[in-house]
């Protein structure tokens, strides 16, 4: 694969090593610790990412998606005697902000990074979940204390599995109705403690057993509070049997672990039905990305993170529905944006200032190549830039 900088010509990033960019990324986005404090706009009080002390306004999501401000009015020009991340940092400071990032969410008012989220607490990273708390389900019902669970209901503590209906304490597990405590499980229901099994039904520790004796096995077992010896015999059939080198099904051409529906993916993880993509985190329907993290339905995008259908995004902190993009954060429904913050349903603007498409074209090719003699253009933004402390962002959750 042809790297992303090489294919456009771009500057070689600064970090050489892709997990040191995904680091930097990650210490942009602020998940779980939240705030309560007012609204900038309404004087609500509200629940925030960011605490009562800072520097920008901070509105309420309803607030902030309203026609009762404009970012527009907070645009300003490119001062070429000043870096880049000078620039941007004075834009910051004076730019409202989301309290929480979420779109079309109904009675959510903890969940964060959210799209499409209906009766729903405390839910982070998640699309088009309902009746779901804590945890990172995505296209999933009545679901709790899930860590990227994929189309499932009815589940509770389940981990890095799909397709799941009404299952409990499940690992790496796909297809799978009616199971308890299981790992690796494959196309299973009503199966108890068990490991690497496919196909089965009415098992108990991997041993099978007639629907009328499992029944009367696990009445007579308690599943809400199983003993250490249930547990250490669980522990120790999973350390015996045999595991695949990775978690993954339906691939082609790929390197890295949790890719389903993959074709010609490189060093990514967690990554379902994208292609000709590297480096990637938590992305799904992606095509031709690079250095991505929490994005789906994508295309082009390098070096950012965000919700989903992008085109072209570069080094863009948390952008949907975007096209032409680079430099900016928490950017929607928009096209032709460089180094703008919160601008939405707009186009052909730098720095929250609007100009004619030639205009646009003339200045960002100007501020690039000043980009180029500072050393900026091709990275990331710079992190004196984030917003938050390190212990509170997902840099520190994974690394």
């Amino acid at each position: 694969m042809q790297l992303f900088h090489e294919r456009f010509n771009l500057p070689a990033p600064k970090l050489t090593n892709p997990l040191d960019r995904q680091k930097l990324r990650l210490s942009f986005r602020n998940e779980r610790h939240l705030h309560k404090r007012k609204c900038d706009l309404t004087g609500k009080d509200i629940i925030s990412t960011y605490p009562a002390d800072t520097l920008f306004p901070v509105y309420q999501k309803e607030a902030w998606w309203s026609d009762a401000w404009d970012p527009l009015a907070f645009g300003m020009d490119f001062d070429f005697k000043k870096t880049f991340t000078e620039n941007f940092k004075i834009l910051q400071d004076k730019t409202p902000r989301m309290a929480l990032n979420a779109q079309n969410v109904t009675n959510s008012d903890y969940a964060n990074y959210c799209c499409d989220a209906k009766n729903c607490y405390i839910v982070y990273g998640s699309i088009v979940v309902e009746d779901c708390y804590y945890g990172s389900p995505y296209y999933s019902k009545d679901c709790v204390d899930n860590t990227i669970l994929r189309h499932s209901e009815l589940c509770y503590e389940c981990i890095d599995s799909e397709k799941l209906y009404n299952c409990d304490w499940l690992q790496d597990s796909e297809n799978c109705r009616d199971c308890k405590y299981g790992y690796d499980l494959k196309n299973c229901h009503d199966c108890v403690f068990c490991v690497g099994i496919r196909g089965a039904s009415y098992h108990i520790f991997n041993k099978p057993y007639s629907k009328e004796e499992y029944l009367v096995r696990i009445k007579n077992m308690d599943l809400k509070k199983p003993s250490s010896l249930d547990f250490n015999n669980f522990e120790m059939l999973k350390m015996r049997m045999p595991r695949q080198f990775m978690i993954g099904a339906h691939n082609e051409n790929v390197i890295g672990n949790y890719l389903f529906h993959c074709k010609n993916v490189f060093e990514s993880f967690n990554a379902e039905r994208c292609e000709d993509c590297a480096y990637l985190g938590q992305v799904m329907d992606c095509k031709d990305c690079q250095d991505v993290n929490y994005m789906e339905n994508s295309e082009l995008c390098y070096d950012s993170f965000g919700f989903y259908n992008n085109y072209m995004v570069w080094f863009c902190n948390t952008a949907g529905n975007g096209k032409f993009m680079q430099y900016c954060e928490f950017c929607a429904n928009s096209k032709y944006l460089f180094g703008c913050i919160s601008v939405k349903n707009n186009e052909y603007c730098i720095f929250n200032k609007k100009y004619s498409q030639l205009e646009f074209e003339k200045l960002q090719a100007k501020i690039i190549d000043h980009m180029k003699e500072t050393g900026e253009y091709g990275n990331y933004l710079d992190k004196s830039l984030a917003l938050f402390k390190y212990e509170d962002t997902a840099a520190n959750d994974y690394f």
